[in-house]
């Protein structure tokens, strides 16, 4: 197993039928992460990682078998300097007002899978919008960032 220290730049929930999300660091590695792991991880964190590599189609893929947070993300409830918040504060506020809005509208039950289902679907569209610290890939290849398993 190897070792590496990594800053997280953005984590992807795993497609439908896949049991691995993704996270990418802040110097554009991706790491395969297990769905019961990906909780862990935080935009902005810093982690020890211990992962295993294997080549798959030419291509070599990292999964995380361990995580150790070692510095956490600025989350402060305020605005940074220049008056933004971060993008975790910003995440949640996203995802509260949205979670908010269902609810009052009726279109949320007070049912634990449902909440759960709901929150991880907006977050999901958050990081497909708002929360990549990225650009947004526009040539077919670099939007294989997909870990195939």
């Amino acid at each position: 197993m190897t070792k590496a220290t990594v800053t997280v730049s953005f984590v992807n929930q795993p497609k439908e039928g896949k049991k691995q999300g993704s996270i990418k660091t802040k110097d554009n590695a991706l790491y395969g992460v297990f769905e019961n792991m990906l909780g862990q991880f935080q935009p902005g964190s810093t982690y020890e990682i211990e992962y295993d590599s294997r080549e798959w189609q030419g291509k070599t893929f990292h999964t995380v078998k361990s995580a150790k947070q070692v510095a956490a993300a600025t989350n402060g409830a305020a605005p940074a300097a220049g008056g933004r918040y971060d993008n975790v504060t910003a995440e949640r506020i996203y995802v509260c007002g949205l979670l908010n809005a269902f609810a009052s509208g009726g279109q949320l039950a007070i049912d634990k899978q449902q909440i759960r289902d709901a929150t991880n679907i907006i977050r999901a569209v958050w990081q497909e919008t708002f929360g990549g610290v990225m650009p947004k890939p526009t040539a077919k290849e670099e939007m294989d960032d997909e870990i195939p398993f």
